[in-house]
This record gives C-alpha cells, structure tokens and sequence, in this order.
C-alpha cells in the first residue's frame, strides 16, 4: 500500500553570537517630573463597567482598571499623545507639542 510521505525538511545554518562581556542591567533611575500635573475629572462611563473617561485639558482619556501585583488596584492609561504626528513637513523633525486631541 501507498503510505504518507514526509516532506524533505530543508537545512537551516546556525548562527551562534559569541558574548564577551556579562549582560549589564542598569539601576532604575528616578527622572523629575516638572510639569504641572492638573486634576482629571472623571466625566463617563465606558462600556466596560470598571473603566473610566476623564476630561483634562487636552482631551479625553480612558483609562482601564487593572489590578496591581501587590493587589491595589489602579487604572491604565494607554496610547496617549505627546506630539503632533511626524508626518509631511514634520518629518525628521523634533517633536510639536499637541494643543489638544480627541
């Protein structure tokens, strides 16, 4: 009878990095953070029941609960703006500041 047949399997090259030196792992440092901070205002809810929307002076940002490793809970603000997008005539260029979004 005619059994399956298995594919040739196609040679694959090795590549080894040769490391010299021990993986260095710098210390955390602690960066001042001078710029005024403004209370944010919780204006809605979110589809999700433990979510939040809040209002600062630059838009509107939703923020997830999540749960911490030492168990508090807290909320996670993802995908927020800094700098108008690097595009056209802003290309290469340092960042411009937003005045708002969304």
């Amino acid at each position: 009878g005619h059994g399956a047949t298995t594919p040739p399997i196609a040679a694959v090259p090795t590549v080894v990095a040769d490391v010299k030196e021990e993986l260095i792992v710098p210390e955390p440092v602690a960066v001042p953070f001078s710029a005024p901070v403004e209370q944010p205002v919780v204006v809605e809810a979110t589809p999700k029941k433990d979510d939040v929307i809040v209002a600062i002076k630059a838009g509107k940002l939703e923020g997830e609960k999540v749960s911490l490793p030492n168990g508090e809970q807290s909320y996670r603000f993802s995908g927020i703006p800094f700098a108008k997008p690097p595009v056209g005539e802003l290309r290469f260029k340092p960042p411009v500041p937003l005045e708002s979004f969304g």
